[in-house]
């Protein structure tokens, strides 16, 4: 029987997807190791609420302006006659 080669795909990311990369952390061993953890959970969630508002506070400024432009091309044809 002939053997067929195995064909591998190449993976590429989607664009304009960042790369997700996480660090393994030791679990803390103490109380006082698993506040900071927290602490710093907490700062990182924070900060992805704020990014996550800042996006959608931009996504709504740029639909706002299309509806702006959109309305602007179809006045021009009233504007012609």
């Amino acid at each position: 029987m002939a053997q067929r080669k195995v064909q591998r795909q190449k993976v590429v990311a989607p664009r304009g997807k960042a790369q997700v990369l996480t660090a393994v952390r030791p679990e803390p061993g103490n109380p006082e190791g698993w506040r900071l953890e927290c602490e710093r959970l907490r700062a990182e969630l924070q900060a992805a609420r704020d990014e996550i508002a800042s996006l959608r506070s931009r996504q709504e400024q740029v639909l706002n302006r299309i509806d702006w432009v959109l309305d602007a091309l179809e006045s021009l044809p009233d504007a012609e006659s």
